[in-house]
């Protein structure tokens, strides 16, 4: 069961990251939408469908039951977890930088 969710999410990661790289590669040629930002928000779904992908490809769980998880947290635990969160991103987008720049 684990296997197929795994393999499910790959395949939204997969997806969502292919359609959401050609849509980068438009606008880096075309630029962004003037106007109201958000008009950025279509753009950006087959990216967060490629995190969801990338979430339960990691887990191995459906992203329900992830945020039924997460819902179950103490307050200060999503806390605690959510800065975790927060400052490992930083942390994986300054080495980013470092190493490609």
């Amino acid at each position: 069961m684990t296997q197929n969710i795994r393999l499910m999410g790959l395949l939204k990661f997969l997806a969502g990251s292919l359609v959401f790289a050609a849509i980068v590669n438009y606008f880096m040629g075309h630029g962004l939408p003037t106007g109201s930002p958000f008009k950025i928000i279509g753009p950006a779904i087959p990216g967060a469908f490629a995190l969801v992908g990338l979430v339960e490809m990691t887990v191995g769980t459906p992203i329900s039951e992830v945020s039924s998880s997460w819902d179950a947290l103490a307050g200060w635990q999503r806390g605690i977890l959510g800065v975790l969160v927060v400052v490992l991103a930083f942390v994986l987008m300054m080495a980013g930088v470092v190493l490609f720049a």
